[in-house]
């Protein structure tokens, strides 16, 4: 789906206790964490063994990017809260509003507003340290949040496909319903 010219993406089904060996991690660019239908608040011996895991590879400087239950287990591994929202389901066409530094990113041409597909009834409640709200609705104030850390690396993903990615991620309801998994690029 995402893959470039010259790039590799492996899959693991962790909610089917499928990760990565731990001396292969170092051995990988990037993480994505996708939609579940569990809780990340939870724990299930998989929730636990993926909260560990985000925080070894937080340890290690690596670039991660959660979506969905992704986003309440980079939240929880790093110190944050999450929970079931205090006001039931968000099913449907919500509108996100982005923040003016979501919109720094200049080359994705993002409006300041997104209407996209939810299906969640759990949400981010608190932060982690240092970490920014970038998107949030009249409904879930945290609807997306990032974490900047000192990095040596220069990550270069390629304008197309950090806009597909994003897009494709904020619209597809596929990708809220899927199996809980993590794509990895080499």
């Amino acid at each position: 789906m995402m893959a470039e010219e010259g790039e590799t993406w492996d899959v693991y089904k962790v909610v089917s206790d499928e990760f990565p060996d731990d001396d292969e991690v170092g051995d990988y660019d990037g993480f994505v964490i996708t939609g579940s239908c569990s809780d990340a608040h939870g724990n299930e011996s998989w929730i636990c063994k993926l909260v560990n895991l985000v925080k070894k590879l937080d340890s290690m400087r690596k670039k991660i990017m959660g979506i969905c239950i992704g986003h309440q287990i980079l939240c929880r591994a790093l110190g944050g809260k999450t929970e079931r929202s205090h006001t039931g389901w968000d099913i449907g066409v919500r509108t996100i509003n982005l923040s003016s530094s979501a919109l720094s990113f200049s080359f994705l041409q993002l409006p300041s507003k997104l209407a996209i597909i939810e299906c969640h009834q759990d949400e981010v409640m608190e932060l982690p340290d240092k970490a920014e709200v970038i998107a949030w609705s009249d409904k879930t104030e945290i609807e997306m949040f990032r974490l900047w850390r000192s990095h040596p690396g220069h990550p270069r993903p390629t304008p197309s496909t950090t806009k597909t990615f994003l897009l494709t991620s904020l619209t597809s309801f596929s990708n809220v319903m899927k199996l809980q998994r993590i794509l990895l690029k080499r």
